[in-house]
């Protein structure tokens, strides 16, 4: 019996024996601390984006050669930059009650699909200019344009009355320095290619805020009236497929 229960003792103490422990192994790679905001994303595409019922993008042309005719989505919605048209696309997208009012926007692109009626001569600087400037929408009245407006009028009323020599110009009805350019090659001619215009937040920002203020943009050649001959057309807000509409992408994070 007593050589049974010192086998169960030294049994005991044994078990509950451990040898050193040992280093600690390397840990793995840890990633960046994230910014704890969530974001969100919205395109605004008429009649797709961010809903079908969506209808808020307005679209039009101004052209030196016709002073009096307005363009608005009939197909020649174009940037012309010759000696003889000089022409500007203007756009506008609504985002009331699509964005949360609190907001804030972080970033936002323009995407244009062009026509396959395009036809350049030559590779073309297109800029991108905002149109909600002090001299513009900071007045009173503003001077906001509609879908009837033309090279001479922002509605049925001059140009010139916000500013400028007469017919639309570049630093008084919009901006002259563009939010972003473009250059378009040749061999955008006769088909359809998505282009991407970087949009400065804080214009889409000034839209969200006060919705009075939005006038949009004013698309031109950055070299008007000295390019080859050519035009560039751009897809409008109506075209049968969807999916080449003119599209607006706005990220925004609720503070």
């Amino acid at each position: 019996m007593k050589k049974y229960r010192l086998i169960m003792v030294l049994g005991l103490l044994l078990a509950g024996c451990k040898g050193p422990t040992g280093t600690t192994g390397p840990t793995g790679l840890k990633g960046d601390p994230g910014t704890g905001i969530q974001t969100f994303t919205k395109e605004f595409r008429a009649g797709a984006e961010p809903s079908t019922a969506y209808a808020g993008t307005t679209m039009n042309r101004v052209s030196s050669a016709n002073v009096s005719t307005y363009y608005q989505n009939d197909g020649t919605l174009r940037v012309n930059n010759t000696t003889t048209d000089i022409s500007k696309v203007l756009i506008r997208f609504n985002l009331n009650g699509w964005i949360p009012s609190n907001a804030t926007i972080s970033s936002a692109v323009l995407e244009l699909v062009t026509g396959t009626t395009t036809s350049i001569a030559t590779a073309t600087t297109v800029g991108l200019h905002d149109m909600s400037i002090a001299s513009m929408v900071d007045g009173s009245p503003q001077c906001i344009w509609t879908t009837t407006c033309t090279w001479d009028n922002y509605s049925t009323v001059l140009w010139a009355s916000c500013g400028g020599p007469g017919s639309i110009t570049s630093g008084y009805n919009y901006n002259s320095t563009p939010s972003d350019t473009v250059s378009i090659p040749t061999s955008v001619n006769g088909t359809n290619i998505r282009l991407a215009w970087n949009v400065a937040p804080a214009t889409v920002q000034k839209w969200l805020d006060t919705p009075a203020k939005n006038n949009g943009f004013a698309i031109t050649s950055e070299n008007e009236g000295a390019d080859s001959a050519g035009n560039i057309i751009f897809t409008a807000p109506n075209d049968s497929n969807p999916d080449i509409r003119p599209n607006l992408i706005v990220t925004y994070y609720i503070p």
